[in-house]
């Protein structure tokens, strides 16, 4: 049996942790996740998806949020000696201290196809860049982000997909390759391939501000915007003096179509509502720019 060590916390992991739980081969010895953190408006702590998971399943949790953390950490992983660690999602950087304790041991999901799109915001950004194949990297973790040997590939179309249905479809992916890929790892059946550097696109923490657009922008950059940052940031633009989030759209040939949209403290509508009760408006519309009501 594989003793595991799960390094992670984001939803996007869940399905690979599940796969590897249930599997027989493997016996997953702890869980090194981030603490609940104070949400909504009470403020009270939810515990983020994998420790969720980890408590339910009474899995031997360990917590690690501040730099101070991590010799704990490192004496537990020292304690424990996994055949090999699975990091997915964890939100921290792992220091050189914990990865030289197990070297080739820390094993990295990443949702693209690197070296294309390393860093926070893979997914959007491929979807930025109108790509129709991303993919999922397995890496061996180094001290640079995502920069690691390549351990495995494997494409996945996400075209005309935004981010939460391209997550979901990457996500399990990676859950349906994950046990064998370890397997095969350890067993050395797999031939560990160097990225190349120069050949690196790099993607940045997205924020509030990368939301906001001119509805008169280029419609493809605008759609993509929309598919990007759904169901957050959101895309916002102005009508006048109305903000509206744009919620969802199509492109139908060069026309952007709006199928979803929400004004500023209003109910989400479909776009032929929204045309109904906001006519007024509708002179505002770019000719590249209609609503779903005008197919």
């Amino acid at each position: 049996m594989i003793k595991l060590l799960i390094f992670a916390a984001d939803s996007f992991g869940l399905p690979a942790i599940e796969a590897l739980y249930n599997d027989q081969r493997f016996q997953i010895c702890g869980v090194i996740t981030r603490p609940a953190k104070p949400a909504g408006r009470g403020l009270k702590p939810e515990p983020n998806p994998v420790l969720s998971y980890a408590e339910s399943n009474q899995l031997d949790i360990f917590l690690v949020d501040l730099k101070t953390d991590w010799e704990a950490i490192e004496a537990t992983v020292s304690k424990i000696q996994p055949d090999a660690v699975l990091v997915v999602g964890l939100g921290r950087i792992i220091p050189n201290s914990t990865l030289n304790l197990l070297p080739d041991k820390f094993i990295n999901i990443h949702p693209s196809l690197l070296p294309k799109y390393r860093g926070p915001s893979p997914i959007e950004g491929a979807i930025l860049d109108g790509v129709t194949e991303s993919g999922v990297s397995f890496i061996l973790v180094t001290k640079e982000m995502d920069a690691g040997p390549v351990i495995s590939q494997t494409v996945v179309n996400i075209g005309h997909i935004n981010a939460v249905a391209a997550a979901e479809v990457l996500s399990q992916t990676a859950a349906e390759l994950c046990p064998q890929v370890i397997i095969d790892y350890l067993d050395h059946k797999l031939k560990v391939l160097p990225q190349i550097d120069a050949q690196a696109t790099y993607t940045h923490i997205i924020t509030k501000a990368d939301g906001s657009c001119d509805i008169g922008d280029n419609p493809y950059e605008l759609y993509r915007k929309i598919m990007a940052y759904n169901p957050w940031p959101g895309v916002t633009v102005t009508f006048g003096k109305m903000k509206v989030k744009l919620l969802n759209a199509k492109m139908v040939g060069d026309i952007l179509h709006i199928t979803a949209i929400q004004p500023e403290n209003k109910r989400a509508m479909s776009g032929a509502d929204f045309g109904r009760g906001y006519q007024h408006l509708l002179t505002r519309l770019p000719q590249s720019v209609k609503l779903d009501k005008e197919l």
